[in-house]
């Protein structure tokens, strides 16, 4: 048992943010990425995941083509992914963007797919750490991650 929660500490770091349902990822580039460990549910062969960034300045999406304006300006983003670990590849179920750090503050968008998700090989580092979160290179890793997060430990 011991050697199991030693294992389970290695692979994700304890880190919590705002509760302990949340770890950060290390290594997540640009601001800090965090996994919502009691967010993996399997949907129709596929494992959706909650992953949240934060980010040290305000980013946006772009400026309005008429007034200029910053499109959607904020400064943490949760985002529900859909992970196919056969395929390896993932896909936006939804998304909640926050005017404050770690989800904190008024929500500046959120939205949901109203049809069903549609998966392509990941692009954003977002993308590329929930497919690394959800699966792995062999089976037993895999069921590990998804035990450790049921588990709460």
């Amino acid at each position: 048992m011991h050697k199991f929660a030693a294992l389970a500490l290695a692979l994700l770091s304890t880190t919590a943010v705002a509760s302990s349902d949340w770890v950060q990822i290390p290594n997540a580039g640009d601001g800090r990425a965090y996994l919502d460990r009691a967010s993996f549910v399997e949907v129709m062969g596929t494992t959706e995941v909650t992953v949240m960034r934060s980010y040290d300045e305000v980013v946006t999406l772009g400026d309005d083509a008429q007034t200029g304006s910053s499109l959607y300006p904020h400064r943490s983003a949760k985002v529900r992914y859909a992970v196919d670990c056969a395929a390896r590849k993932v896909g936006m179920d939804g998304w909640e963007l926050y005017s404050g750090n770690l989800g904190d503050g008024k929500i500046v968008w959120a939205d949901r797919n109203s049809g069903p998700t549609l998966l392509a090989s990941p692009k954003s580092t977002e993308e590329h750490l929930a497919l690394a979160s959800v699966c792995s290179q062999d089976a037993a890793t895999r069921k590990l991650v998804r035990r450790y997060a049921q588990a709460g430990l």
